[in-house]
C-alpha cells in the first residue's frame, strides 16, 4: 500500500518537515535534486548537453539545483529562466547565485540550441490556474523538441490534485516525483503527461505524512497477501453462498460473468436468479451455477434463496421493466425485514440496472450499508450531477456519496475510486482494453467471492477493484488491448491470485 496526496496534503508534508521538525529546506532540494539527477544519467552519459527550464519557484530551484550537480559531474549544462525574478522563492535566488558563481551558462529562450536531455521545473505541484503567456510558449516549446524530458516532481501544468491539464502541460518521458505519489499523476488525463514516473525519497519527515487524516492510498501487489486463506479442512459451504440476481431476455452475459467471476475468486456456491430464457445459454458457459427463475419464482421460495445467501449481488444486465423492480424491492423487504433474532444482516452489492431502477425511484435511501459499483452514467442519474462534473472530481464524488449514503461507492472510471465516506482508495490497476460490455460484471462477480469467502465489505471492495485490473492487464499481455473480452478478464483472475 502506499499513500497517494493530493496538492495541499503534500504542502503540509513539506511545512512540517520544514518549519517543525526543523529539516533546512534547501536539504530537502538538494536530494530532490540528486533524484533526478539520476535519471538524467541513467539516459544520457557524461558530456551530454542538458537543459534546465525554470520558473522563479522552488520548483525552478530543485531544477537550478540539478544544473549544478550535473555541471560538476561533466555535462553541458544551461539554464532556461521562464518568470518574473521579482517574485524568486529565496530557495531560488539562492541556487541561481551559486549558478552564477560557477558561469553555468543562462540563456534565452530565443538562445536555445540543441539538447540531448531536458529538465522541466517550471511549475511544481502548486499550479492552479491555466498557464499562459510566456509560460505557455515555454511549455509548447519543450512539447515541440524532439528531445526527451524529466519532469520535477510533476510535469508542468497538470493539477497535483486532479489531474487535469491547465490549459496546456509538459509531456514528459519521465517524472520524479518526491516523497510521495500525486493523486493528479494517478489520474487521467495527468498520468499520460508523467511518462516513465518515479517515487523519490527526499527525507520528510514520516509523522508528517501520519498527522494528515483520511488519506487516499493505492494497492501494489503486495496487497496480494490479503486475499482470504483457504485451509484444508473445508467444504464448499466455508467458502460461502452467493445469490446472483442478474440477466433479462437477451442478457444472459451478465448474469454470467457475474457468477463466473464470484467462483474464480473461490466462492463455495453461486445461484443465478435470472429469466427462464437465459437457462440454456447459463447451462452450458458456468455449469457449476445453480439456477432458479425470477420471472415464476415464488415468495416462500425467494425468501429461502436470500436466507441461505450470505452475498446478494443485484443489478447486471437486469433490465429496468416491471417484473425486475418487484423482485428488487421484495428481496430489499426481505433484507430490512424484522423478526425474532433482529434485522437480518447480508453483504449485499448494487451494480448496474438495480442502481437505474434506484436512481428513477428515488429510493437512494435503499443503498445504506450496500457496496455500490456504479459508473459515470449511473453515477450521474443517482446524484443528478453530468458526467463531466463527476470525472473532474471524481475522488470528491464518490467520497461525497458514500458518507451520505453511507454505502460504499466503487465509482468506475479508467482509475476507480473507493470510498466509505472516509477512506479512499484510488485504484491504479487496468488497461484500456477492460472497456468492454461485461467487464463491470466481472467486477462484481470478483467482489462478491471475496466477500463469500469472509472478506469485510471496504477491503473487499478494494481489494476486488485491484484484482479487476489486474486482470485485465494480465489478458491484455496475452491478448493485447483490442482482442480482449470480459470473459478474458474472468479467465485471467487465476494468473493474478495464484500461489
Amino acid at each position: 500500500m502506499q499513500y497517494v496526496l493530493d496538492s495541499s496534503q503534500m504542502k503540509e508534508v513539506d511545512r512540517y518537515s520544514i518549519e517543525e521538525a526543523g529539516i533546512p529546506s534547501l536539504v530537502l532540494m538538494e536530494r530532490a535534486a540528486l533524484s533526478v539527477c539520476a535519471v538524467v544519467e541513467e539516459q544520457v552519459k557524461t558530456g551530454a548537453k542538458v537543459l534546465s527550464v525554470c520558473g522563479t519557484g522552488n520548483n525552478g530551484a530543485d531544477a537550478l539545483a540539478c544544473a549544478r550537480i550535473l555541471s560538476q559531474r561533466g555535462y553541458q549544462t544551461a539554464v532556461c529562466l521562464v518568470g518574473d525574478r521579482e517574485h524568486a522563492t529565496k530557495e531560488f535566488d539562492t541556487q541561481l547565485s551559486i549558478l552564477e558563481k560557477l558561469c553555468v551558462s543562462i540563456v534565452t529562450m530565443d538562445e536555445i540550441n540543441d539538447y540531448d536531455i531536458i529538465i522541466d521545473g517550471i511549475f511544481g505541484i502548486g499550479l492552479s490556474r491555466d498557464v499562459s503567456g510566456e509560460y505557455r510558449r515555454a511549455v509548447e516549446w519543450l512539447n515541440a523538441s524532439d528531445v526527451p524530458v524529466v519532469a520535477v516532481d510533476i510535469p508542468s501544468g497538470v493539477d497535483a490534485s486532479s489531474g487535469k491539464i491547465l490549459g496546456t502541460a509538459v509531456r514528459a518521458a519521465y517524472t520524479v516525483t518526491f516523497g510521495y505519489l500525486k493523486t493528479g499523476q494517478v489520474l487521467y488525463p495527468g498520468k499520460t503527461c508523467c511518462g516513465e514516473l518515479r517515487v523519490a525519497e527526499c527525507g520528510f519527515v514520516t509523522k508528517a505524512v501520519e498527522r494528515i487524516p483520511d488519506k487516499t492510498f493505492i494497492y501494489d501487489r503486495e496487497d496480494l497477501k490479503r486475499l482470504p486463506v483457504r485451509t484444508q479442512n473445508s467444504n464448499k459451504g466455508t467458502y460461502g453462498n452467493v445469490l446472483v440476481f442478474a440477466g433479462s431476455d437477451n442478457m444472459s452475459g451478465a448474469a454470467y460473468f457475474s457468477a463466473k467471476a464470484a467462483y474464480c475468486m473461490g466462492a463455495g456456491l453461486v445461484r443465478v436468479m435470472t429469466v427462464r430464457s437465459n437457462k440454456e445459454a447459463i447451462q452450458i458457459l458456468l455449469p457449476e451455477a445453480v439456477l432458479c427463475f425470477y420471472d415464476e419464482v415464488s415468495k416462500e421460495e425467494l425468501l429461502e434463496y436470500v436466507r441461505r445467501a450470505g452475498v446478494i449481488i443485484m443489478g447486471p444486465g437486469l433490465s429496468t421493466g416491471k417484473a425486475a423492480g418487484k423482485i428488487l424491492y421484495e428481496i430489499f423487504a426481505l433484507l430490512f425485514r424484522e423478526d425474532g433474532e433482529g434485522r437480518t444482516k447480508k453483504k449485499v452489492i448494487l451494480d448496474a440496472d438495480a442502481l437505474n431502477i434506484i436512481a428513477r425511484d428515488k429510493r437512494q435511501d435503499l443503498l445504506k450499508d450496500c457496496i455500490i459499483t456504479p459508473h459515470l452514467g449511473e453515477m450521474a442519474r443517482l446524484t443528478g450531477a453530468a458526467v463531466s462534473e463527476i470525472k473532474e472530481r471524481l475522488i470528491l464524488t464518490a467520497k461525497e456519496f458514500s458518507e451520505n449514503c453511507h454505502c460504499i461507492c466503487v465509482l468506475k472510471d479508467a482509475r476507480s475510486v473507493v470510498s466509505d465516506g472516509k477512506q479512499v482508495y484510488l485504484n491504479s490497476s487496468g488497461n484500456s482494453g477492460m472497456s468492454t460490455a461485461g467487464s463491470g460484471d466481472v467486477l462484481t462477480g470478483i467482489i462478491g467471492g471475496l466477500l463469500a469467502g469472509g472478506m469485510d465489505c471496504f477491503l473487499g471492495a478494494v481489494l476486488g477493484t485491484y484484482v479487476h485490473g489486474l486482470a485485465g492487464d494480465a489478458a491484455r499481455e496475452k491478448l493485447g488491448e483490442y482482442f480482449m473480452k470480459a470473459d478474458d478478464i474472468a479467465d485471467s483472475i487465476k494468473n493474478v491470485i495464484y500461489r
